[in-house]
């Protein structure tokens, strides 16, 4: 389901002719995220906005390189694997966190709430969406051509072309 709302997301985008999303790797939570984001009409005294060209702090962006590695480089076998591993390791949350705290706010991507208000959420989430997506290509086998012929029985075109990528292409179940 993650996967599909960055997906719909970015598919809005390009309707509007909205550049594409950047991803929020820890690299670029040390430059600038861009202009600010006011916590609009619908908060509590406590919420703050986030500030133009916040930068997150250098050491929360080399704790988070430092997790994004090992993550990385960690043996999975099975899906579970990964969410145990990015449940356990609170690199999704702790993102949030270090770009709602920016610069002494209290912004939206602290709180659930409203974290999906910030424009810099959607980046975020496009780098999660993009990990998993890398960690699962791992442990997934690509399609065979046994599987490209069941798609054509149900309807769907598959050129040849396609069936002879069968090792490039990956399962998605995100």
């Amino acid at each position: 389901m993650h996967d599909q709302i960055i997906r719909r997301a970015e598919t809005e985008r390009r309707l509007l002719g909205l550049p594409e999303l950047i991803p929020l790797t820890p690299e670029n939570m040390g430059k600038s995220l861009g202009p600010g984001y006011g916590r609009g009409y619908f908060a509590w005294d406590a919420l703050t906005g986030r500030p133009d060209g916040c930068i997150v702090e250098p050491q929360k962006v080399a704790n988070l390189s430092e997790k994004y590695n090992e993550m990385r480089n960690k043996k999975i076998s099975t899906f579970n694997d990964i969410v145990h591993m990015l449940t356990e390791s609170e690199y999704h949350e702790e993102g949030h966190l270090y770009v709602g705290y920016c610069q002494g706010g209290n912004g939206p991507m602290v709180y659930s709430q409203v974290s999906a208000r910030d424009p810099v959420f959607w980046r975020w989430h496009k780098h999660i969406s993009n990990f998993i997506r890398e960690m699962t290509n791992r442990i997934l086998p690509g399609y065979t051509s046994r599987e490209f012929k069941l798609l054509m029985v149900f309807g769907l075109h598959v050129s040849q072309q396609e069936q002879k990528k069968k090792t490039t292409t990956r399962r998605r179940y995100l």
